[in-house]
């Protein structure tokens, strides 16, 4: 047991050293250039796509979905027993759903105002290294990206309900991300950084959950 927690401690290490390292290449060598890739082609097809997929990270509707889950399976609980196992299960994956959104969403946010680093459409010459931490000014709240932790969050859910679609969710978490480097909202790095704490934060809440009354039993393959 105390060798598998090791183990387990000293592989939670290398991914956050791994983790912290890609996100400083793309700090030092690849954020700049790519944003002055992006920034020309404003217009083109590519940036109108983007424009548009970016909307799906935005938080309100994952929210709304999971509160509806959540407190709508509560409700009709009280009324509707000969269903009550599934509706306590539906109430239960509305809970966690939220809390996985609102525990990495909070670890977001907070490494938003300490990091302070400007979004790329507010920097002139598209320099990344421009700083000025704990700043309640939105235009220096690039890293991390919220909408990547929010998309990645519901990947990390939507994973572990049908683990088969890993391939799909995160591929579709990771495109929504791409977007906000293309309309220039965010650099590489900050995506990077979102999708860590979205995917890190939701298993965090998830595993917590777990061991409440709030834990759901089986998950269909």
């Amino acid at each position: 047991m105390k060798r598998r927690s090791l183990n387990r401690g000293l592989a939670t290490v290398a991914v956050v050293l791994s983790i912290a390292g890609l996100i400083a290449i793309n700090v030092i060598w690849l954020d700049g250039p790519a944003a002055r890739h992006f920034q020309p082609r404003f217009g083109d097809p590519l940036h109108v796509i983007a424009a548009r997929w970016t909307d799906l990270g935005k938080a309100e509707a994952y929210f709304l979905v999971a509160a509806i889950a959540a407190f709508g399976a509560w409700l009709l609980g009280r009324f509707w027993k000969t269903q009550e196992r599934v509706l306590l299960k539906v109430r239960n994956l509305g809970v966690q759903a939220l809390a996985m959104f609102l525990f990495s969403g909070i670890l977001v946010q907070l490494f938003k105002h300490i990091i302070g680093r400007k979004r790329p459409y507010a920097v002139a010459d598209l320099s990344p290294h421009e700083f000025h931490p704990l700043t309640t000014n939105y235009e220096f709240h690039s890293m991390p990206s919220g909408h990547s932790q929010v998309v990645f969050s519901a990947a990390t859910f939507l994973t572990i309900l049908w683990p088969k679609g890993l391939v799909l969710w995160y591929a579709l978490a990771a495109l929504i991300a791409a977007s906000r480097v293309i309309t220039l909202n965010h650099w590489i790095s900050d995506t990077i950084a979102g999708a860590f704490f979205g995917t890190a934060g939701a298993l965090l809440a998830w595993r917590y959950l777990q061991r409440t009354r709030f834990r759901v039993e089986t998950f269909p393959n």
